[in-house]
């Protein structure tokens, strides 16, 4: 019971010191440099352990109104994190001193674990050397609250560094911070390189991933034979053109352009429908079955008719349907012996029978 007590008072002592800490940073409204050690900035932590060497590092601080979080998976060999180990985090139980490095800045963390899971309150030390390599890379010094957020969203010298190579023109400290706040990832950068993609700006970069143009996406098309411009990402994603869309049609052996596979989705077109006419048989171009779907013609509809007998064309499917022309009614016509032809079909629907 004591100590139960310990705990739940080390925790509320931790949540009051981040709210205090909050209080004094919105308070603090002169400009800093990165080097000024009168500007401290305090908040929350939050680390877990996963399984095997998996750890999920959250950091997360509150400002004028304001809430920044950041939540990752890492290996805890990349995790950052010094003075644990990692059966520490696993199976500490009390209370806890410690480090998450990063290249802005360390967060001098304290707080409790227990079961694997631990919280707690930080203290952010600015690492002068980030500020002096960004300088030399020719990026602005940073001022304090610059370099928080760079570490707050883990931005690393190696990223920048890709940054430049890939060719991104008019990076800034700002723009290290946007391209962070729109999840532009290192990953995505070297997806984006290795297709051949040109991405010259920062505002590039983000509208890329505002539209929700990802690595796997990137990869995937790239991997279909496909050599997107920036603005050909955009209108995939615009249109809900997915992977699978267009594995589905190079598998089946149909050659959609860009404007195609934005088309197809347009019209409704999806994996299923385009690998499935496949397998019944049908080898057609993408205007076809933009042209099939507009009438309704579904894969039930195709495969039932072929249980029937029938193996129209892509045109007798469109009349076939525009005409009303159901599987029940040629059900019923087979039933009393007859199978007639399509264009029989058609007539005899139209007449009433």
């Amino acid at each position: 019971m004591k100590k139960n007590m310990q705990r739940a008072a080390l925790v509320a002592i931790c949540a009051a010191f981040a709210c205090l800490a909050a209080v004094q940073i919105a308070q603090n409204a002169r400009p800093a440099r990165a080097d000024d050690a009168s500007n401290t900035y305090n908040g929350t932590w939050r680390l877990s352990y996963l399984q095997q060497q998996q750890v999920d590092v959250e950091v997360g601080y509150r400002n004028q109104g304001s809430t920044w979080e950041d939540g990752r998976s890492y290996t805890f060999a990349q995790s950052g994190v010094q003075g644990l180990t990692l059966d520490q985090v696993e199976h500490l139980d009390g209370e806890a001193h410690f480090s998450i490095v990063r290249d802005a800045g360390t967060f001098d963390c304290r707080g409790y674990f227990e079961g694997g899971n631990g919280s707690g309150v930080f203290t952010f030390i600015p690492n002068a050397s980030f500020a002096a390599a960004l300088e030399a890379r020719g990026i602005n010094r940073p001022d304090v609250n610059e370099q928080f957020r760079l570490a707050f969203s883990n931005i690393t010298l190696a990223y920048v560094d890709q940054l430049k190579a890939a060719g991104v023109s008019g990076l800034t400290t700002d723009g290290l911070i946007r391209l962070a706040d729109h999840d532009v990832s290192a990953a995505f950068v070297s997806a984006l390189r290795a297709g051949g993609i040109q991405t010259a700006s920062v505002d590039e970069l983000a509208r890329l991933r505002d539209h929700d143009v990802d690595p796997k996406f990137v990869a995937g098309i790239i991997a279909d034979g496909y050599h997107p411009t920036a603005d050909d990402l955009v209108q995939l994603r615009d249109h809900d053109v997915d992977i699978d869309l267009v594995n589905a049609l190079r598998q089946a052996g149909y050659v959609a352009s860009i404007g195609d596979l934005v088309e197809l989705r347009d019209h409704d077109v999806d994996a299923a429908f385009a690998a499935g006419m496949h397998k019944l048989g049908y080898h057609l171009v993408a205007s076809d079955l933009v042209h099939l779907r507009d009438h309704d013609v579904s894969l039930d509809y195709v495969s039932g008719l072929k249980k029937l007998g029938y193996t129209p064309t892509a045109d007798d499917l469109v009349r076939l349907r525009d005409h009303g022309v159901d599987l029940a009614f040629v059900s019923r016509l087979q039933a009393h012996g007859y199978h007639p032809s399509v264009d029989d079909l058609i007539r005899l629907h139209d007449s009433g029978v």
